[in-house]
């Protein structure tokens, strides 16, 4: 056994120590292994190649540079004593986005003059304001699902919970649109004002 140079017990280690390394850095972190590839995959055979994917996440994209380094050398350090070769290849990057501080400030204000308790909080999840920031200002309104359960088949939210946060976004919306329009017609009445002495001139 001790000469075995087992890729799946390396794989174990390593995923256990990055996973301690991260929550020692920011507990805020969300590390997650959501697969592991084990060749040749037969029952009595050492593995001699395996793979697991690792997602990281988190609002500070320095944070998650540093965090990529640590967890770089706890590979090479833990295949160094069980015998074995690691990599680390990133297949994909997404940065952290900050949504629009005015919208979020319109939201936080628009709930409290509602009476609807309300918290500033990151999300780990990608969802389609993420998407559109890239091409306009956004901001999100989560509502209390029961026990925290997201993204999940028991995912379940009162309908009160439901029907307030529909309203914070009906009343957000409205406001947005309502702050639009002032801002046109200020631009409007500059418009005109500096259109009128060329008038004039004429």
């Amino acid at each position: 056994m001790a000469d075995r140079q087992d890729s799946f017990m390396a794989l174990a280690r390593i995923a256990q120590s990055m996973r301690q390394a991260v929550l020692a850095i920011d507990p805020d972190v969300r590390f997650t292994v959501g697969r592991v590839s084990v060749q040749p995959g037969s029952p009595n055979t050492v593995p001699g190649f395996s793979s697991f994917s690792i997602d990281l996440r988190h609002q500070s994209a320095g944070l998650l540079n540093r965090i990529e380094n640590v967890l770089a050398a706890k590979a090479h350090a833990i295949g160094i004593e069980e015998g074995v070769e690691t990599a680390i290849c990133r297949t994909m990057i997404v940065p952290p986005i900050e949504f629009d501080k005015s919208i979020v400030e319109t939201v936080v204000s628009i709930a409290q003059s509602a009476g609807c308790p309300s918290m500033r909080m990151n999300s780990g999840a990608m969802h389609d304001a993420c998407r559109l920031s890239k091409v306009t200002r956004t901001a999100m309104i989560f509502v209390p699902s029961r026990l925290g359960i997201s993204h999940h088949e028991d995912e379940w939210t009162a309908p009160d919970d439901l029907e307030a946060g529909a309203n914070v976004l009906l009343r957000t919306i409205t406001s947005l649109a309502d702050q639009t329009e002032r801002q046109l017609n200020v631009v409007a009445a500059e418009d005109v004002i500096s259109a009128h002495p060329r008038s004039l001139e004429r």
